[in-house]
């Protein structure tokens, strides 16, 4: 089974690298204005990117453009970046780190923004790591950050205030018979709301509305996950002697919760799966029945995606919780006690519509752990099927 595990590993290291090298058709417009379509790598980027690849179409010629001579670059039904200088406030909103200034230090900086809605107001987003602003334009005026900050108050610095200027912003300049001043005070600064009141506004005003207009939110999926095991247990005690009760299959139950993240186009998932699962054999005068409620996490990685269809790989972990430890396995004048343990498992799966099959294997976990005299490895293979309740 180690073949098995290097094989997930080396999927999902595929699959990183086939998507750090595609080219997607998109544009260039240049400081006079000039559009020029071309072929740009995207790398899907979860902060805002500060260089960026293409190639001429039918060329594979890569260049890198410096920021200075791009004025707005996009992908072809996808994001799209606008080069701005900006004053932006870089405040951390990390509590032992937070200053205890209420206005916003402003730095003036060339950023490529990403293009969130256009119109009449233009909403414009920069995120690098936690750090995350916003910026507007009301009727192609300079472009300036809605003020969001967090600070230190009182003496002791023990406490945090909030100055929420972006709310006055919005009122002052986005007047509109649909727009209540308790939608305004309602608004969290944030890439949802923020889009959908500028939204608003522009189909307040009629003006015609671009952009991406909506967040990319992180998916959750639901599925109930029944399946096969087929697991084998050792026990080995201090003189060396070891005893193989040999695998069984059996039924376990599962359900899981997996959460796709908002980048790199879905690619990549995190995954939780409580499960109840069970083992019993007899060797000689032994009898083993060990029952445990496992809890497993891991990242799930997309290798293929087309409509409904998805292969993919998983890596994690699993705790796994004895029940009925005391009496797990008996011997004819006593019995000991198993344990929670923590063990290492793989998988491939596949994805129609709503169904998935999945061929996991689950490496070595002890189960002997409150014993010195005593070592064990539980492991062996799974067949997973799947269906996903969720919309």
């Amino acid at each position: 089974m180690k073949k098995f595990l290097f094989f997930v590993i080396l999927a999902l290291n595929a699959g990183i690298s086939s998507a750090q090298i595609k080219y997607e058709p998109g544009y260039i417009i240049s400081n006079d204005g000039l559009r020029m379509s071309c072929e740009i790598r995207n790398l899907d980027w979860k902060g805002n990117p500060t260089s960026f690849e293409y190639r001429s179409s039918g060329t594979t010629e890569v260049k890198v453009p410096r920021i200075a001579d791009v004025a707005e670059f996009g992908i072809d039904d996808g994001v799209t970046y606008q080069r701005h200088t900006v004053d932006m406030d870089r405040s951390t909103d990390m509590v032992e780190r937070m200053d205890d200034k209420r206005n916003p230090v402003f730095k003036s900086e060339t950023l490529f923004l990403r293009l969130l809605v256009s119109g009449k107001a233009v909403l414009l987003q920069y995120e690098e790591g936690n750090l995350q602003r916003f910026f507007y334009s009301i009727d192609k005026s300079p472009v300036q950050q809605l003020v969001y900050k967090r600070y230190m108050v009182g003496v002791s610095n023990d406490n945090v205030g909030i100055n929420e200027l972006y709310k006055q912003q919005i009122l002052n300049e986005m007047k509109c018979a649909s727009i209540s001043k308790k939608d305004i005070e309602r608004l969290d600064y944030k890439r949802s709301d923020l889009t959908k009141i500028f939204s608003k506004y522009n189909q307040c005003d009629g003006s015609a509305a671009s952009g991406e207009n909506a967040e990319e939110e992180s998916v959750i999926n639901m599925t109930l996950r029944p399946g096969l095991t087929y697991n084998s247990l050792k026990i080995s005690d201090n003189t060396g002697t070891t005893t193989d009760f040999g695998r069984n299959a059996s039924f376990r139950v599962g359900f899981e919760i997996e959460n796709v993240l908002p980048f790199n186009k879905g690619l990549w998932a995190l995954t939780l799966e409580p499960a109840y699962q069970k083992y019993s054999a007899t060797q000689g005068n032994i009898t083993v029945n060990y029952q445990s409620f496992d809890i497993g996490v891991g990242v799930r990685r997309y290798l293929f995606k087309n409509g409904n269809n998805k292969l993919y790989a998983n890596l994690g972990f699993v705790y796994g919780i004895p029940l009925a430890a005391d009496q797990a396995i008996q011997f004819p004048l006593f019995s000991l006690k198993v344990s929670s343990g923590i063990n290492v498992a793989a998988g491939v799966g596949y994805i129609m519509n709503r169904f998935s099959a999945e061929l996991n294997y689950a490496f070595g976990r002890g189960i002997m752990g409150e014993y010195v005299n005593y070592s064990s490895s539980y492991k062996g293979p799974a067949l997973l099927v799947g269906y996903r309740i969720s919309k």
